[in-house]
């Protein structure tokens, strides 16, 4: 499967913890036809996902990575803080559930393909817990533990009589292209020439002059440009090199 990792112009920009890389080389590593975007992009205020997998003739899941220890009390929650104190949280489960729906939005702003979004919950770090099991909210929210068989375990949250066998290729890419398309400049003259340092991940250019991208050996690094003809070259000029 395709990985991208939007991180340097999504919605939330927090470094990947152990847990996402370790999903993220899951993802990699699996025949499964389609996308994972990591940190994808939301308009407006909304909660963005940790990623979103659009796997091809299955369905969407936008995923949310919980680390550490949870736990219910009646209606209320916590979650176990460094010194082993039990410390009320707002129901993260509602925050899964806002994320999804916020990547749902996204994918729909440009079409409507049947872009359902199913949000999944992954509690890295717990066994399952009966008592979050009987006692949650967000039906509508999916609840993994632990990040063994990860991709495998992600399919399955979508019955075989609910998958989308008609979500091809190109609307995977669409899919992609609503997710990592980042924020729109805001006024101002364009950049005479942008310079980045990449290991690894997605590069969104908006619009500059020339761009040189210096790229680590053996790294892998998607460019999308994205703006207007200038000087009559189909693309702004850029030059890639190694290092």
């Amino acid at each position: 499967m395709q990985v991208i990792n939007n991180l340097t112009n999504g919605s939330n920009q927090t470094p990947l913890s152990s847990a996402e890389r370790n999903a993220m080389a899951q993802f990699e590593a699996s025949d499964r036809g389609g996308a994972a975007v990591w940190r994808p992009w939301v308009s407006g205020n909304g909660t963005s996902p940790h990623c979103v997998v659009v796997a091809r003739k299955i369905g969407r899941f936008a995923i949310f990575f919980l680390p550490g220890k949870y736990g219910m009390e009646g209606d209320n929650w916590y979650r176990r803080d460094a010194d082993g104190r039990d410390i009320e949280v707002a129901d993260p489960l509602e925050t899964v559930w806002e994320a999804g729906m916020a990547a749902r939005d996204e994918i729909h702003r440009d079409y409507n393909f049947g872009g359902f979004v199913v949000p999944v919950a992954v509690f890295t770090d717990m066994d399952p817990d009966e008592t979050i099991l009987e006692e949650r909210g967000s039906p509508g929210v999916k609840v993994l533990w632990g990040l063994d068989d990860l991709v495998e375990r992600v399919i399955r949250q979508l019955p075989e009589d609910k998958r989308k066998s008609d979500l091809n290729s190109k609307y995977v890419e669409k899919d992609v292209r609503a997710l990592t398309r980042g924020p729109s400049p805001e006024g101002g003259a364009a950049p005479e020439e942008v310079q980045v340092d990449l290991e690894s991940g997605l590069l969104n250019l908006n619009k500059p002059k020339s761009v040189i991208v210096n790229v680590s050996s053996g790294a892998r690094v998607t460019i999308n440009i994205n703006g207007s003809a200038v000087d009559g070259d189909a693309f702004p000029p850029f030059t890639a090199t190694g290092q």
